[in-house]
């Protein structure tokens, strides 16, 4: 579960893997059998992406709201994740001589009613560098430390992984507002930022023959 953009904006979405195929029993308790599947094309991630919208607008519309009349307590934190989730920081003007940069279509991509889903990266089974980069980056958290400096005036610099579709390239922070916008991307005590679904999760009576057994404890001292 990210909570985070690149500008820190409070921005909820979920990075999934999932294997491209179904694990198959075989007798005797033996290691499942994996069955490739074939890649999914533009009209599945679409209808995947339909049927994702309308159970989590029915999630979010079965939850309790307060009657009109009835007072609503003042929340600090409320507050501040609605404001990182609609402001993105001051930044410098977008220069003249960048022009927007456009969104081109993707393949596996899909966007509905304001939500989006990309299905289009894909890692070769024996590509394991490739594997623990993707999951790096899906564990990331919201501040690589090397990328924010602070100016002469005390304002906090973020700069960008790369430039942005105006051609801003930093984003500016007042030290409140740094820490306000901090404090909203925090997850909710006690919930699981790592999850795990299907046969890798605990309940699954096939995770064991799924899952590898963890390597022997090493006796040598951390590096």
């Amino acid at each position: 579960v990210q909570r985070f953009d690149a500008r820190l904006r409070l921005f909820v979405h979920l990075h999934v893997l999932i294997p491209d195929g179904v694990f198959v029993p075989s007798p005797d308790h033996a290691p499942l059998r994996f069955v490739a599947l074939p890649a999914p094309e533009d009209a599945d991630v679409h209808a995947l992406a339909v049927q994702l919208v309308r159970r989590t607008t029915r999630l979010l519309a079965s939850g309790a709201a307060p009657a009109d009349d009835e007072p609503v307590a003042d929340d600090a934190l409320a507050f501040v994740q609605a404001e990182a989730a609609q402001a993105a920081g001051s930044r410098p003007p977008r220069r003249p001589d960048v022009p927007p940069r456009p969104r081109p279509g993707k393949r596996r991509c899909a966007q509905v009613d304001g939500f989006s889903l990309h299905a289009g990266r894909a890692v070769h089974a024996h590509d394991r560098q490739g594997l623990e980069n993707l999951c790096r980056y899906a564990a990331r958290g919201p501040i690589a430390q090397d990328r924010l400096t602070l100016t002469s005036s005390g304002d906090a610099l973020l700069r960008l992984k790369r430039p942005a579709g105006d051609g801003a390239t930093h984003v500016r922070f007042a030290p409140t507002v740094l820490l306000r916008r901090l404090a909203s991307l925090l997850p909710p005590p006690r919930v699981h930022q790592v999850r795990y679904s299907g046969v890798f999760s605990s309940h699954s009576r096939w995770r064991a023959r799924v899952v590898p057994e963890a390597p022997p404890a090493n006796d040598a001292p951390a590096p």
